[in-house]
């Protein structure tokens, strides 16, 4: 789910593209926003998810954020 985050997105998009149940996400999202790894924040009716700087140290150390894919083992964090 981090890795997903190299850009700001909604639930409903991170629903969209990961296949996952909007209440999955949500729950990965409220582990990753409590571990400090994302933020918050409104646009509009939308809130957006993105990296902190410690997501992204993290993200980087995976491999590339573009990607989509963590490196080893093919499991999304």
């Amino acid at each position: 789910m981090l890795v997903r985050l190299g850009s700001p997105l909604s639930t409903s998009q991170l629903t969209a593209l990961t296949g996952q149940g909007l209440g999955s996400v949500g729950r990965h999202l409220k582990v990753l926003l409590d571990a400090g790894l994302v933020r918050r924040s409104r646009a509009g009716r939308s809130v957006l998810y993105e990296w902190t700087e410690a997501g992204a140290v993290l993200v980087a150390a995976q491999g590339d954020p573009r990607s989509g894919a963590p490196r080893g083992g093919g499991r999304s964090l």
